[in-house]
């Protein structure tokens, strides 16, 4: 004779797993609400996948108190989001007024083997946000080292740019966007 499962430990049963599969689908909304962020002003500026190919977002957010940062986001192999490292660390911004633009940078490694070992690279990325451009940004050669690759996405007074380098990144992005009056300090 079989023995029967209670009805009730099935609906628990059944209840757990709604629950987990609720939460699975709104992990990233949980991740940036449980760090203080406003989960309705996200915005995604990059995504990618990392050495462990888990899934990864660069976003830019406010905070309760309507400073802007930016947050690497990560999703593990079981689907969940949560939030790694955020520009500026939320926990020490309180009240003050964060300068724009804000920069969050990451690493990545990068294997060029052709078949033979050859000792590791990484690649550096940076990432600087803000909403106080007053004119289209535009670096002439001088501003920018040539070792760096440089992306720049504007749209009227909000901005990001992304640099890639194989080097040491050494740069002050706004020194050199304050003195080309590309924004409002």
């Amino acid at each position: 004779m079989k023995p029967k499962v209670p009805f009730a430990l099935c609906i628990v049963a059944i209840l757990i797993l709604i629950t987990l599969c609720l939460y699975k689908s709104n992990s990233f909304y949980f991740s940036i609400k449980q760090i203080g962020g406003n989960p309705k002003g996200v915005k995604v500026l990059r995504t990618g996948t990392n050495m462990n190919n888990n899934e990864f977002r660069i976003i830019a957010m406010e905070t309760k108190n309507k400073n802007i940062v930016l947050a690497m986001a990560e999703k593990n192999k079981f689907g969940f989001w949560k939030i790694l490292y955020t520009s500026p660390d939320v926990k020490l911004i309180e009240n003050n007024i964060i300068k724009q633009p804000i920069e969050i940078g990451w690493c990545t490694p990068l294997l060029k083997t052709n078949g033979v070992y050859v000792k590791p690279k990484i690649q550096i990325h940076l990432l600087y946000y803000g909403k106080n451009a007053i004119k289209p940004i535009k670096f002439s050669e001088n501003q920018i080292p040539s070792n760096m690759k440089v992306e720049i996405e504007q749209t009227g007074s909000e901005y990001a740019i992304y640099i890639t380098s194989e080097e040491t990144v050494n740069i002050d992005m706004r020194k050199i966007l304050i003195e080309s009056k590309f924004i409002e300090d």
